[in-house]
């Protein structure tokens, strides 16, 4: 291994140096554009996902109170299958779907797009 002499490690230090003055002013800049296209794209994107949340948790509130009804379709449905009879005749699922499934899938939207109305409202 070959040892440096002094005049060359001052030079090598001198490159690492405007190396480092290079590599920080395009951080600034990356940093400036980032923080401009934040304010101009998050705060609609916040009042978008903000309403999503609003109407996926009013969707889901609605239906959640037929949820006992579909509960006894559920019932219904299973009782009419250990009968024998098939899937496809049993008139039960679209309640089914409706009044358990879609509330479900309502609140985790709710809680998904309100999550991401935070991160942009705090970034913004």
């Amino acid at each position: 291994m070959k040892q440096m002499t002094p005049e060359e490690i001052e030079r090598a230090n001198e490159k690492m140096r405007q190396l480092q003055k290079k590599w920080r002013r395009e951080d600034e800049i990356k940093q400036g554009v980032i923080s401009i296209l934040q304010s101009v794209f998050y705060p609609p994107l916040a009042i978008a996902f903000k309403v999503i949340a609003l109407l996926s948790k009013l969707i889901g509130s609605i239906t959640a109170i037929g949820m006992p009804y579909g509960l006894y379709c559920a019932y219904k449905t299973v009782m009419s299958l250990k009968g024998g009879v098939p899937l496809h005749e049993i008139g039960q699922t679209k309640f089914i779907l409706f009044f358990i499934v879609l509330p479900i899938v309502a609140f985790a939207i709710h809680a998904v797009a309100y999550k991401i109305h935070e991160y942009l409202y705090l970034r913004s």
